[in-house]
């Protein structure tokens, strides 16, 4: 066996090239679901994001661009539940800005954790589920779904010691049953869609293969921290092809690195096979997978152990793997071609009308380091013609910095966009795009509502939901992007208050009643298992010209209550003030805080907690709508 380890290795290492960077565009993910995508039952997996962030950051520490992904999850809800009230956001993400022919490249879909079970609905599932891609597909046609396999309850729960029992046969009856009903949903949207159009992200087989080993929070139900590390690995794996114990961070600070190794070898077991000989899952077949190969080397006489891993070895099918496959191997060797990359995959300008200009730089680079002439091309993606508006190079040379140059002259106040394409002859080719905000010059007004996810308000408004999700291009009163993002930096309680009004009077009549009857909220000691002393929002890309400024007016209402609930809104720049509100029963009260220039970076903070006059035994505070006008000198 030594022998022929060294004939492999030697062979083999002279026979293919080295394996190729990650170059592709960041993937576009939409993630529908509940509390189990949105990693309730571990505060610290909340917090840090759920699956959805796990993944996204998983994704990034494999090399790959930061992927854009929607969290469209709504806790304790159905996939019928999103289909009759959470289907815009395939159309319209909130959480960062699209271009005009923007697609969705997966959609994660995880239903309610009992509706594929007897106890729910499987056949309802299932046809939501086909429904709920369909409505994807609709929009972008080559959108692969993920369904997302959830996990039994676990050992102890009332579904097993109940009398009687709800699944007699314990977790792995209730398993059983997910795994069969995913899959028949995978038949429903492969019949419809095509065999490639979907794949089962098993993660809830990958949780029983642990002897559902410390995995559920203390409900028994939902995920802890470890729970959630492991699904997010499963989803990550799946989306990407990729095998996750490639050197993957553990992400989480309760997490020690035995475990996340431990959780990334489960994971792997549940992946998808991947490209045949692939052993370590970077899609080529090159030297790095010889160790992966020899692994499962046993010579014609002995069958190898079952298993994914070796399964990929045996190009022959024979159930050995010999030199026979290793042939095979030597035959299949692949390597995609060299591709380009650009540094910056969008870039943003904002401007006022007017005849100014701008500039920002790029760089193309070539995965196999080598320095190729690349031609650029530019298309208006409102139009289809060239940008009047947009200047590249025709040509630049590979790893040479490059400008990008807009000009708002003769352009009304709107948004625009562009996409740049590079390609070179041999090369797979690269785009980014380009988003050009022309914003009126003076005065600039926006709003923005605080509160459920489900009652948003339509319109020319901005919505922070209590997923806290950020705003990355939000709208002036006039639908005009302004490329003032707005990032939750100090969480709020991770849910609503749905208590405000919905008459509006006096001054508070500048807000529309459907962004006053919600609050965003937290308390100074535990509600509902949360503690949040103060919330908070960074908002950025503000400018920073000498003498423009931004006035604040806030709202909230909490009706029904007899104490008082003084809420303290802190508004920080390079100037700072703070204004006072009672909440308590409020429909027609605002509070101000006036021309707050911005700091250095373009950014202004804004800090919600109670007031001095808050007498409520939990210190509740609320933010409901707010108002923002920039005044320029």
């Amino acid at each position: 066996m030594k022998t022929l380890w060294s004939f492999v290795s030697v062979l083999f290492v002279a026979a293919l090239p080295a394996s190729l960077a990650h170059a592709e565009h960041p993937k576009t993910v939409l993630f529908y679901g509940n509390s189990f995508t949105l990693g309730v039952g571990s505060t610290e997996a909340e917090q840090f994001g759920g699956v959805p962030e796990v993944v996204k950051q998983l994704a990034i520490a494999a090399g790959y661009p930061a992927p854009r992904v929607e969290n469209a999850a709504v806790s304790g809800q159905t996939l019928a539940w999103h289909l009759a009230n959470n289907t815009a956001v395939i159309a319209d993400p909130a959480d960062f800005a699209e271009v005009p022919d923007f697609q969705w490249d997966a959609v994660v879909i995880q239903e309610y954790s009992t509706k594929p079970t007897h106890i729910g609905d499987p056949p309802a599932f299932r046809a939501d589920a086909q429904t709920l891609f369909g409505l994807v597909r609709t929009h972008s046609p080559a959108a692969h779904a993920v369904l997302f396999e959830t996990w039994a309850r676990g050992p102890g729960h009332a579904y097993y010691t109940g009398n009687p029992p709800t699944f007699p046969g314990g977790p792995s009856e209730m398993q059983q049953e997910l795994r069969d009903n995913y899959e028949l949903a995978r038949q429903d949207l492969a019949g419809s869609n095509g065999a490639d159009s979907v794949t089962v992200a098993r993660v809830g087989d990958a949780w029983e293969a642990t002897g559902w080993d410390n995995l559920h929070a203390t409900d028994i139900y939902h995920a802890n921290t470890r729970g959630t590390y492991l699904t997010g690995l499963v989803i990550f794996g799946t989306l990407y092809g990729e095998r996750t114990t490639a050197g993957l961070p553990k992400l989480f600070a309760s997490l020690t690195a035995q475990e996340a190794t431990d959780l990334q070898a489960v994971a792997d077991d549940y992946l998808p096979p991947g490209l045949t000989f692939d052993a370590d899952g970077d899609r080529d077949i090159d030297a790095a997978d010889v160790s992966g190969f020899v692994d499962c080397l046993t010579g014609p006489q002995f069958s190898y152990a079952p298993g994914d891993a070796c399964l990929l070895m045996d190009g022959n099918a024979d159930a050995h793997v010999d030199l026979s496959d290793y042939a095979l191997m030597q035959t299949a060797q692949f390597q995609p071609p060299p591709s380009l990359t650009f540094d910056a995959f969008d870039l943003t300008f904002n401007l006022t009308v007017g005849t100014s200009t701008d500039s920002q730089p790029n760089t193309v680079t070539a995965s196999d380091a080598s320095t190729p002439t690349v031609q650029l091309t530019a298309v208006d993606l409102l139009t289809q013609s060239t940008p009047s508006w947009l200047t590249v190079p025709t040509s630049i040379g590979a790893a040479v910095l490059f400008s990008v140059d807009v000009d708002v002259t003769g352009l009304a106040a709107d948004t625009y966009y562009a996409r740049v394409t590079g390609s070179a002859a041999g090369y797979d080719g690269a785009s980014f795009t380009v988003t050009l905000n022309v914003t009126a010059s003076g005065s600039q007004t926006l709003y923005f509502d605080f509160g459920d996810i489900g009652q948003q308000t339509s319109g020319n408004y901005n919505n922070v939901t209590h997923l806290q999700e950020p705003v990355a291009n939000a709208i002036d009163n006039t639908g005009i992007g302004t490329g003032i993002t707005l990032t939750v930096t100090d969480a709020f309680w991770p849910g609503s208050n749905t208590s405000g009004t919905t008459s509006p009077t006096g001054d508070a009549a500048l807000f529309n009643a459907q962004a006053t009857r919600d609050n965003l909220f937290g308390s100074t000691v535990d509600f509902g298992g949360f503690t949040e002393p103060t919330g908070g929002f960074t908002l950025g890309g503000l400018s920073t010209t000498p003498g423009v400024t931004y006035s604040f007016t806030f709202f909230a209402a909490r009706l029904g209550v007899g104490d008082n609930r003084e809420t303290a809104y802190a508004v920080a720049g390079a100037t700072s003030a703070t204004a006072y509100l009672d909440a308590s029963n409020n429909q027609s009260a605002v509070t101000a805080v006036s021309d707050i220039a911005a700091d250095a970076n373009g950014e202004i903070t804004v800090t919600v907690s109670p007031g001095p006059n808050n007498n409520n035994s939990s210190g509740f505070y609320y933010l409901g709508a707010m108002q923002i006008v920039r005044s320029e000198p």
